[in-house]
């Protein structure tokens, strides 16, 4: 099937319904009827929540003047055109937010809501990939960052008794991983 604007519309009705509930069972129920009845439900929820996927907005989304929100709205095909030419940094820099701001024209106010809370990596509905990942299995890729401790001197003697030991510097308060593929890159946990 095809996706549609009707389609989208529904995905940020459900991001709508899930940020006012507060019980996880019942989020995870939304999900999971949300991921049979919308099939581009799964798409969003990966474009928002996979980590490996960025799209150069971190805090705002600062945009020229939009013109108003359309009727009718465009769909996802055109939407995730948008996502894929930023996360593979086609665009960048200021022809990016022209870019942003060109497809925001095109769309309804609930897509222009829902594509903002996509780019900006928060649905603001209080799911993230876990939760995700407990209704569709492996749907979000996560990655965990190990938490440090600090080197109290009490450590030293049994640290000493170790024949490996793995220490890795904590600087400025931001762990990362560096993942080193083709395009090596360093995610945190933010």
């Amino acid at each position: 099937m095809k996706p549609s604007v009707n389609q989208v519309e529904h995905a940020m009705d459900l991001i709508r319904r899930l940020s006012v509930c507060s019980k996880t069972n019942e989020k995870q129920d939304m999900i999971a009827e949300g991921l049979r009845s919308n099939p581009i439900l799964h798409l969003v929820l990966k474009a928002a929540l996979d980590p490996y996927q960025r799209y150069g907005f971190v805090d705002k989304l600062k945009l020229r003047t939009l013109a108003p929100p359309t009727t009718g709205g465009i769909g996802w095909p055109t939407i995730a055109d948008m996502l894929h030419n930023l996360s593979d940094k086609m665009v960048t820099g200021a022809k990016a937010k022209e870019h942003v701001a060109a497809t925001f024209d095109l769309l309804s106010a609930s897509e222009r809501e829902l594509v903002k809370r996509v780019l900006l990596k928060d649905l603001k509905c209080g799911v993230g990939a876990t939760l995700v990942n407990k209704v569709a299995p492996k749907l979000i890729p996560e990655f965990g960052v190990m938490l440090a401790t600090p080197l109290e001197p009490h450590h030293l003697k049994k640290l000493q008794q170790q024949s490996r030991i793995f220490l890795q510097a904590k600087k400025n308060g931001d762990r990362c991983v560096v993942i080193c593929d083709e395009n090596p890159a360093a995610y945190s946990r933010k």
